[in-house]
């Protein structure tokens, strides 16, 4: 069964008035944990701490973070396949890389991949040497050239069958790096994820006033860290798989970290 992906909206964009001219961007520590182990009773004593500073009205605040998820399923799978070829010229070695590619290319294209999917990652072309001599340099004895594609199959349940069909097509020069499961357009999920993390800075902001006994005024800044979704990757070494079984490939949850930042008046 297909697992999901979770998304992370961070405490952004949110319409929120300006509660007052002056503005202290005051971050509450943590204190020490007093001698009973009571977490609200440190959470009194650290807030506490940072208020003693100002008058009710005066403009002081409170700074927390907040997050927001949201689960969904992988819909695209993503590999990268190359072919690497050696001769004893960089005309026999391209040559021998480009017949190798097309056949991958025609393999993936063969199995509904569109070629709006298909993307050339890189191209090299090196020299072989052999160090065997007793004197003098290094003789070049040869050239590899290697060339690799990212393939991006939207079909997920198929992903397997295109990438045995590519590495089949390959041959002995097929190379496969990673592969991945995402989400296609994961900004149709940042609203609602980041609905959940303001909604969540100002729990936090609203319990940290409970016990200061203070009220909690409007949000005075908001700020946004980078979030998204995790791609899940898996490291493929070289290939050489028969056609037969099929390479076995499954997406799974990966969570996101992330935070968010609020400032808020205190009145």
């Amino acid at each position: 069964m297909r697992r999901a992906i979770t998304i992370l909206g961070l405490a952004a964009f949110a319409l929120l008035s300006l509660a007052a001219a002056a503005c202290y961007d005051v971050t509450v520590e943590p204190a020490p944990a007093p001698e009973d182990g009571s977490d609200a009773a440190a959470a009194v004593a650290a807030v506490e701490a940072v208020l003693e500073q100002f008058e009710p009205g005066d403009g002081g605040g409170i700074s927390v973070n907040g997050t927001g998820s949201v689960t969904v399923t992988p819909d695209i799978g993503v590999f990268d396949v190359g072919v690497e070829v050696t001769e004893e010229t960089v005309a026999l070695a391209r040559a021998g890389a480009a017949e190798a590619m097309q056949r991958v290319r025609d393999a993936v294209a063969a199995s509904g991949v569109e070629d709006r999917d298909v993307s050339t990652r890189s191209f090299n072309i090196y020299p072989q040497y052999d160090y065997s001599g007793e004197e003098g340099p290094p003789e070049i004895i040869g050239y590899t050239v290697n060339n690799w594609i990212e393939v991006k199959v939207r079909d997920i349940d198929s992903l397997s069958d295109i990438l045995d069909d590519a590495v089949t097509a390959g041959g002995d020069a097929i190379r496969v790096g990673g592969i991945s499961f995402r989400v296609d357009e994961p900004e149709q999920y940042s609203e609602e994820a980041r609905m959940l993390a303001v909604e969540d800075a100002r729990a936090r902001a609203q319990q940290l006033a409970d016990l200061a006994g203070v009220t909690l005024g409007d949000a005075l800044s908001i700020s946004e860290s980078s979030g998204g979704f995790a791609r899940q990757t898996f490291a493929v070494a070289e290939a050489g798989v028969a056609p037969h079984p099929t390479t076995p490939l499954k997406p799974r949850q990966r969570p996101v970290e992330g935070t968010g930042h609020q400032d808020f008046a205190i009145e």
